[in-house]
């Protein structure tokens, strides 16, 4: 059960592909708290949030799989986001 915290900024995360590379987080699977992440090319699966952008800035979130969350798979809180 992982749960990884992004609490640096300029940050490029990338999974081997979503067949290869799969999460199973206590949730969230990514807590980013950092500004210009990058997270691709992972399976999440199961979790109440797939990703919890968590205040940062420009996080670039594609090329994931999210199954199975009991909230979200990409949720945005406390301020403002461009998340794509």
């Amino acid at each position: 059960n992982e749960s990884v915290l992004v609490n640096k900024s300029n940050v490029w995360l990338q999974g081997a592909g979503t067949a290869s590379t799969t999460i199973d987080p206590n949730s969230p699977g990514f807590h980013v708290t950092g500004d210009d992440v990058t997270i691709t090319g992972f399976n999440i699966n199961t979790g109440d949030d797939g990703v919890l952008i968590d205040g940062a800035d420009r996080a670039n979130i594609f090329g994931n799989l999210f199954t199975n969350q009991t909230s979200s798979a990409v949720r945005i809180t406390n301020g403002s986001n461009d998340a794509t």
